[in-house]
């Protein structure tokens, strides 16, 4: 079985710099790590794209809307 890291970003410019560098050097214990741009606007969407890790660009929020029963095909 795989695991994946699923990790939601909106609009976290000033934040997420620092969320890269700690999971850049943190040793984590899954096979993937799946960032999802939740429809920022603010700079965000950019350091996602170049974070080097999988990526999925919605093109809006859709805020708790991906719950268990979601799928991203519904967007």
């Amino acid at each position: 079985m795989k695991s994946v890291l699923f990790i939601p970003v909106y609009d976290q410019a000033q934040e997420f710099p620092t969320v890269l560098r700690e999971l850049k050097e943190t040793p984590l214990a899954v096979d993937t790590v799946l960032l999802v741009n939740n429809g920022s606007s603010d700079g965000s969407e950019k350091l996602v794209a170049e974070s080097g890790y999988e990526v999925i660009n919605l093109a809006t929020n859709v805020g708790d809307r991906l719950g268990p029963a979601a799928r991203l095909s519904d967007f």
